[in-house]
């Protein structure tokens, strides 16, 4: 049976409860005590009104799904033009796509440069999985193993100079 805390007014598992005491906070100047309360006035403040989103989405869902499905059992051909013509009208309907309202513009605020001025790719990556981390590192800023042994950053020694450019080893 899973070890659930109450913290902050919210029913937290012990193993994060610990990550947050242990790894998380120590350094940040803030104490596991105001993280747990903060994230507890976040998820009162905000709990409703997600709470009415998913119900909309759920809503919404539902209504597309039965659109479909009264679609089918007529025996529409989904990859009619007049069926997409009538699906983009019943999506208007419900309020799934809503009108153009013209030029969009959004700002930000606090934005290191590196994100916000250098054109390049903003990978997502989970940070449990090495690989993914490295790829999304070199798509970023180009791969670290071409920078270091492609150029003369690290010199040849005596067991890489039969390779060729400084980027062989011997195994």
């Amino acid at each position: 049976m899973p070890n659930y805390l109450q913290i902050g007014g919210l029913k937290v598992h012990s193993s994060l409860a610990k990550l947050v005491e242990e790894k998380i906070c120590p350094c940040t100047g803030f104490s596991p005590e105001y993280f747990w309360v903060s994230l507890g006035k976040v998820v009162q403040e905000l709990g409703p009104d997600l709470e009415a989103c998913l119900k909309r989405r759920d809503d919404i869902q539902a209504k597309i799904d039965n659109f479909y499905c009264e679609r089918r059992q007529a025996g529409a051909g989904f990859m009619d033009l007049q069926y997409s013509d009538a699906a983009k009208s019943f999506l208007r309907e419900i309020g799934y796509l809503e009108p153009d309202q013209g030029t969009v513009s959004i700002t930000t605020q606090f934005v290191d440069p590196e994100i916000s001025s250098i054109p390049a790719p903003q990978l997502v990556v989970p940070s449990d999985n090495a690989r993914y981390v490295l790829n999304a590192v070199n798509s970023r800023w180009g791969s670290l193993y071409d920078a270091l042994y492609g150029f003369d950053v690290i010199p040849e020694t005596a067991v890489q100079s039969g390779a060729g450019g400084g980027a062989g080893f011997a195994v």
